[in-house]
């Protein structure tokens, strides 16, 4: 009888499950102090979107099924390396330097075992034409 109620228990946390939807731009506050004299001419092109996906384990902790392919400069927060792999497919082979306004969309299903989780970026392609120090007057 205590098996039975076991084998019953454990079958129905397997088969619960939970899915959400987040949307989010940087995931971190960035406090940077710089200063540069440059001018650089940005154009701002067609818009790009990329995917990623990865399974965890161990409450999020440990991704067993990730892509291998990311960008560098993508910030912290919540699924940081899916969102960097979305980031470089979006990116791949359109000559873009970099991704204007990225927005993230993420979708989780989730279990107490594993979590399934889907990143999606869309932005716009950013090419940098020119970048020149900027003429000290004084």
């Amino acid at each position: 009888m205590i098996m039975k109620i076991i084998l019953t228990g454990s079958i129905l946390l397997l088969m619960l499950g939970c899915s959400t939807m987040v949307r989010s731009t940087i995931g971190v506050h960035v406090d940077v102090d710089a200063e540069a004299d440059l001018d650089v001419e940005i154009t701002v092109g067609e818009q790009i979107t990329g995917e990623a996906e990865g399974t965890f384990i161990l409450l999020d902790a440990i991704c067993i099924q990730c892509p291998n392919k990311y960008v560098a400069g993508v910030f912290g927060g919540s699924y940081f390396q899916l969102k960097a792999a979305a980031t470089y497919n979006a990116m791949n082979g359109t000559g873009a330097d970099l991704i204007i306004n990225p927005q993230y969309v993420i979708e989780r299903e989730w279990n107490p075992f594993w979590s399934k989780v889907h990143v999606t970026v869309t932005g716009h392609i950013g090419t940098i034409n020119n970048i020149e120090k900027e003429n000290d007057d004084n």
